[in-house]
């Protein structure tokens, strides 16, 4: 963040180098959203207070984990100290990933998800809804669309105290999957099985998750295909 942009930040009121952080409730919930296979290599760009990387180890994922964050204090950087399987970097131009999965900062969206999408052919973020509606990105969503769109019930909260001012989303790109974009509603907290998109029909069908738990086989019900066969 640079000192004019810190500067607007301070006179708006929001923390300095946007910490925000998103609570481990919240990440868990919608990582569940994306299919990810537990071997993928899995980075969080802005790992604040990683949040988003204790989401996937505990449904599961043992692959590689890459993290990194502008705050040189981000609580999350302490995750990889001294584990083998988990890595920080300063130059994120410097990373491969299978997905990218996490929160960027309200100021640095649109660069984060473009960044995001060089590196990795999965890009999961919670972003502000408002962030689909500006006129300003709609090159961005025509270039690369999104094949799902979460709408998060009830507001998050980033402070600990009452929900945020704004709605969110979960926007999810996957650019090894069939071109459409899936809208959906998702409640933080409540039971009940989670739904991911089909590539084959565009997510007309649905596809059931297991229970957070572990990945298992699942069907979509457009086709009967069996959709990741081997993913325990």
């Amino acid at each position: 963040m640079s000192g004019d942009e810190l500067f607007e930040a301070v006179k708006e009121g929001r923390r300095a180098l946007d910490r925000y952080y998103t609570p481990d409730p919240v990440a868990l919930h919608l990582a569940q959203l994306v299919p990810a296979a537990p071997t993928w290599r899995v980075a969080d760009l802005q790992v604040g207070g990683g949040a988003w990387i204790r989401a996937v180890r505990e449904l599961g994922h043992t692959g590689p984990v890459t993290v990194a964050d502008v705050d040189p204090e981000a609580r999350g950087l302490d995750l990889a100290y001294g584990k083998d399987d988990l890595r920080v970097v300063s130059d994120r131009a410097d990373v491969v990933a299978d997905l990218v999965i996490g929160n960027p900062p309200y100021n640095q969206a649109e660069a984060c998800v473009r960044h995001a999408l060089e590196v990795a052919p999965r890009v999961a973020f919670l972003l502000r809804l408002s962030f689909l509606g500006s006129a300003g990105r709609v090159a961005l969503f025509r270039e690369r669309p999104p094949v799902a769109v979460y709408m998060v019930s009830p507001r998050p909260s980033f402070t600990g105290g009452g929900t945020d001012s704004s709605e969110y989303a979960f926007i999810v790109w996957d650019e090894t999957a069939a071109i459409g974009t899936r809208v959906d509603w998702t409640e933080i907290g409540k039971p009940g099985a989670k739904r991911a998109w089909c590539k084959h029909c565009f997510g007309r069908g649905t596809i059931d998750h297991c229970n957070g738990l572990a990945f298992r086989p699942r069907v979509c019900t457009c086709t009967g295909f069996d959709w990741r066969a081997s993913c325990d």
